[in-house]
């Protein structure tokens, strides 16, 4: 049995739930490595310690650089110590990123041992395709294209942003072939109604509530989502809910200036590691949940997930949380930064949410994200499959985004401007 690395440098947020859908049904077909951080702190290390059950943990990535160029080469010489050691020949990567993939490319030039081995990588972060058509992003695309013909080409590239995929057939036309769009692996929610996942969670069962999970904090846009809450004409039983890791300054900052909201219970905050399972009662307990991130890049799981549980969403109206909510009647799409205008948007979206349903194209989307379909994608090249004019593949869901030259990257909202205006 032939066997394969899953390479995971970081343990948090969606790396956890990537792990928990692949490495279960790798080890079926493959014997299964799993590289996980050493310093992985106690929450995250005891749920990746039941992956033990599916394959081999090997917890030798080192603590490393948390940015810039010696936290890509770490993480390059960590995954190359790991594949010499455990002898794989296919190499899978859930978590990675443009840089990784051209330090790894580098390192494969420099290093003349370089192993004969498979390698494919997810591409979450890709900033550059969001920045504006500037000359310094066609120097940054030239850049990485050489680097990329010079180095390690991958097998497979799987994006999870449309946007970004699209920019890459764009950017890189020689990597044709080796690029796809891979569903996120999103767990079916709880059974249950409001009021149960609410009496699971420990919070008053009457009332409405709004609110937002994950990593909280100012790039998330929590401070907007609180100050609108506060200005929102709601009802005295209406709450804000904030559950996850919080930033410490931000939570400082809440408590000395939201002080009567907390008192009277109307703003909750559970500040501290959760398990998926109570991350999805949360959402499960909400009448509306946010995404207020300003400017973010990429995809976001909370909107996933909501979408599952047919929640509907308050969303920034920037890039891929701004199309897909308005493309797949989410939601709504807005201005996260202008404050009364979001407050506006969370007082229509309440007193929406008991008629809100999925629409046929909205179920479309539910269905092109699950577990079932991550692991698919994930594992179609260990299978020996073939892609072409597989009907699952996704790309028809999201053509506009992708046939639509204006759809190659987004830039910076103003105040004001609709979503589709933002797509150059």
């Amino acid at each position: 049995m032939r066997t394969v690395l899953v390479f995971e440098s970081t343990l948090h947020g969606h790396c956890l739930e990537y792990l928990r859908a692949l490495v279960p049904a790798l080890s079926r077909i493959a014997r299964a490595v799993v590289v996980l951080p050493a310093s992985a702190d106690g929450a995250n290390k005891q749920l990746a310690l039941r992956l033990g059950a599916h394959g081999h943990l090997d917890w030798s990535v080192p603590p490393h650089p948390s940015k810039g160029i010696r936290n890509v080469w770490a993480r390059c010489q960590a995954l190359l110590t790991a594949v010499r050691r455990h002898q794989a020949d296919h190499v899978l990567i859930p978590s990675g990123d443009l840089a990784f993939l051209v330090g790894l490319g580098v390192l494969r030039r420099l290093d003349p041992r370089w192993p004969r081995l498979r390698l494919e990588m997810v591409i979450h972060n890709c900033g550059i395709a969001y920045q504006p058509a500037t000359r310094a992003r066609a120097l940054r695309q030239r850049l990485l294209a050489l680097a990329l013909r010079m180095g390690c080409r991958p097998d497979r590239l799987h994006f999870v942003d449309a946007f970004a995929l699209r920019w890459a057939g764009n950017a890189w036309p020689f990597l044709f072939g080796t690029t796809f769009l891979l569903p996120s692996p999103v767990e079916s929610p709880p059974r249950g109604t409001r009021v149960m996942a609410r009496q699971r969670l420990g919070i008053p069962t009457a009332g409405r509530v709004v609110g937002c999970v994950g990593n909280l904090d100012r790039r998330k846009g929590i401070h907007l989502l609180v100050e609108a809450f506060a200005r929102a004409d709601l009802a005295p039983d209406d709450r804000l809910l904030l559950v996850g890791r919080m930033d410490g300054h931000l939570r400082a900052q809440i408590a000395e200036r939201y002080t009567a909201l907390l008192d009277a219970g109307r703003v909750i905050i559970r500040d501290r590691f959760v398990p998926t399972e109570e991350l999805q009662d949360a959402i499960a307990a909400m009448d509306v949940v946010c995404t207020p991130y300003p400017r973010h890049p990429g995809i976001a799981s909370v909107l996933l997930q909501a979408a599952a549980a047919e929640r509907p969403v308050v969303a920034s109206s920037f890039g891929w949380l701004g199309y897909v909510t308005q493309r797949f009647a989410l939601g709504v799409a807005c201005d996260v930064e202008d404050i009364d205008g979001l407050a506006s948007h969370i007082v229509t979206q309440l007193d929406d949410a008991p008629t809100y349903a999925l629409s046929p194209e909205g179920q479309r989307f539910v269905d092109f994200h699950t577990s079932a379909r991550f692991q698919q994608e994930m594992l179609r090249l260990l299978r020996g499959g073939d892609e072409r004019d597989d009907p699952s593949s996704g790309l028809d869901l999201f053509s506009d985004a992708l046939e639509d030259p204006r759809n190659v990257g987004v830039h910076q909202p103003t105040r004001g401007t609709p979503v589709h205006a933002q797509l150059i």
